[in-house]
């Protein structure tokens, strides 16, 4: 926060001001606009890596590091997919509908709009799983 608005609220606080001075004092405050606000960089891949230790290879590691997907790619194929699993299944055991998929689609479509975070983070003595927008 500005030094000069924390300064009024202070002021406020200690009841040195009242709250319509206050706002005015606020309001009169010049703030730089010289600086461009750059906008957040916005995901557009996921990037799975995997590292777990297999018992059955006598305790040897497994690294397993997936290349950064589209998240496009991936919500096209996993649409794909649903639909052509809902055509061929029965009837009476599916329980999504299309309506669902749609659902679906507005997640990744939202994943796109938001700038890269980390979805899974699991560090254990036996596997690290890092799954990350990018």
């Amino acid at each position: 926060m500005d030094d000069r608005i924390n300064d009024i609220l202070c002021k406020l606080q200690s009841n040195k001001i009242d709250v319509e001075t206050a706002t005015k004092e606020i309001e009169n405050i010049k703030f730089q606009t010289d600086r461009e606000i750059k906008p957040a960089k916005c995901a557009r891949k996921i990037k799975i890596y995997i590292n777990a230790i297999d018992e059955e290879r006598n305790g040897k590691n497994i690294k397993i590091n997936l290349p950064a997907l589209p998240l496009k790619l991936i919500k096209r194929i996993g649409i794909f997919g649903i639909k052509i699993a809902i055509k061929h299944s029965d009837k009476s055991k599916t329980t999504i509908n299309l309506a669902e998929v749609e659902k679906i689609k507005y997640i990744f479509d939202a994943l796109t709009l938001l700038p890269p975070f980390e979805i899974v983070n699991i560090d254990s003595k036996d596997a690290k799983v890092h799954i990350y927008t990018c």
